[in-house]
């Protein structure tokens, strides 16, 4: 799977940095959400084309049948000071 993302990503232009896959929730909570988070170089993706980018990326998880209430796609932004 992570050939075919950073494929996609490449091909459409994307300056990601960075792929994670993590779990951000509340202490003591039972399950947080997965999520599959592409970090991206600041102001290199408009809003129109990361939404874009996320449902492709979602297409590609769906070929290894992991659902959409399974995992979510993000893009992120890093503050930079």
């Amino acid at each position: 799977m992570d050939l075919k993302v950073h494929t996609l990503l490449e091909s459409m232009k994307v300056k990601w940095t960075a792929i994670d896959i993590m779990r951000i929730g509340y202490d003591g909570e039972s399950s947080a959400p997965v999520i599959f988070w592409i970090e991206v170089i600041p102001a290199s993706l408009s809003g129109s084309d990361g939404i874009i980018v996320a449902r492709n990326c979602r297409e590609i998880i769906e070929e290894y049948r992991i659902t959409s209430t399974d995992v979510d796609v993000e893009i992120h932004e890093p503050a930079v000071s």
